[in-house]
């Protein structure tokens, strides 16, 4: 999935797994079938609900949160605004600020369960 890109890319990319899988070990992880994105998800039960991505691009590692724009972590970090999914840019090569993301990917998971338990009345 990784071999076009460059080697900060990659580095940065491989971080950023890291970081994820250390904070949310119960996510599940899968590579799109176009390989251009790592998605995580989290597992309740017998399901499984998307929660956030990792696109590699040229320059930059692009972080994708379901339903980020109601999250109040990802104003800490410079993101862009996206609709639903808030895009946060980590740029390849540079420091990755782990306390922000982690914070984020907590609050996110926590989010999208409480959001799935309103929604099924529990």
């Amino acid at each position: 999935m990784l071999a076009g890109y460059s080697d900060d890319v990659r580095k940065t990319v491989m971080r950023l797994r890291k970081i994820v899988r250390t904070t949310l070990p119960e996510s599940a992880e899968t590579v799109t079938r176009n390989n251009k994105f790592i998605r995580y998800s989290i597992i309740d039960g017998d399901q499984r609900h998307f929660c956030i991505y990792i696109a590699p691009a040229e320059r930059d590692i692009r972080i994708g949160i379901d339903s980020g724009k109601l999250l109040s972590g990802v104003h800490a970090l410079d993101a862009p605004s996206g609709n639903r999914i808030r895009h946060i840019a980590i740029r390849a090569g540079g420091a990755i600020p782990v306390k922000a993301v982690q914070t984020l990917l907590v609050e996110a998971a926590i989010h999208l369960l409480l959001r799935k338990a309103l929604a099924a009345g529990t």
